[in-house]
């Protein structure tokens, strides 16, 4: 399976993200990522989910108000 991953400011959003995306239906999974991978201090928080649903994360993620940036690396 192709995954898409976007990164959200702290644990709590990514917490917050993934409790709203399941509710829309869309199965993710939280992950923690180096800084050092996306070029931030410390630890980013983030949530993996199918690639095909990446527009209908981005709609559900700006309809909450959840700031995200999409990162890719196929080593997530």
């Amino acid at each position: 399976m192709n995954t898409g991953f976007v990164t959200v400011g702290s644990v709590t959003y990514a917490i917050k993200a993934r409790k709203i995306l399941s509710a829309a239906g869309i199965t993710t999974a939280m992950k923690k990522i180096s800084g050092s991978r996306t070029g931030k201090r410390g630890c980013v928080y983030g949530i993996e989910f199918s690639a095909n649903r990446l527009y209908d994360v981005m709609r559900v993620l700006r309809e909450n108000n959840i700031e995200y940036e999409i990162y890719q690396d196929e080593n997530i």
